[in-house]
């Protein structure tokens, strides 16, 4: 599996987590997101 982080600058709530969520849900190879909203980064593991 792999996985890339991304610095997302404006994410500052969990709103913000949800709707990242939902625009990613359903896209073919995502296997799971982690999120660390004080740190403004995602994590994406791939297959």
């Amino acid at each position: 599996m792999n996985s890339s982080v991304y610095h997302i600058s404006k994410m500052d709530c969990p709103s913000e987590e949800n709707l990242i969520r939902m625009k990613l849900d359903g896209v073919e190879g995502i296997r799971q997101l982690d999120f660390d909203i004080e740190n403004r980064s995602m994590n994406v593991f791939c297959f």
